[in-house]
């Protein structure tokens, strides 16, 4: 039984986990870009010119975040070949 466990815990830093690691990285970043554009859209016209401003740095930032997740996962994908 203990020795179950530790061939679970061996497993953690495996190159299959870090690339579940990235590809759940890329997607959280991607899904909170597409709900800042979202919520930039919805509320463009709607709100003071420096919220708007605030949202649009959230969005600009967000994609960002995207495009720095896709990039890690990309260059760990290629390295893996």
């Amino acid at each position: 039984m203990a020795t179950e466990r530790i061939d679970e815990l061996v497993g953690i830093g495996s190159p299959n986990n870090e690339e579940r690691r990235l590809l759940a990285e890329y997607q959280t970043a991607t899904g909170f870009y597409s709900w800042a554009v979202g919520e930039l859209a919805r509320q463009r016209g709607t709100v003071p010119r420096d919220h708007y401003e605030r949202l649009r740095n959230l969005v600009g930032n967000a994609r960002v975040g995207s495009e720095r997740a896709l990039l890690a996962l990309t260059a760990f994908r290629e390295k893996k070949r």
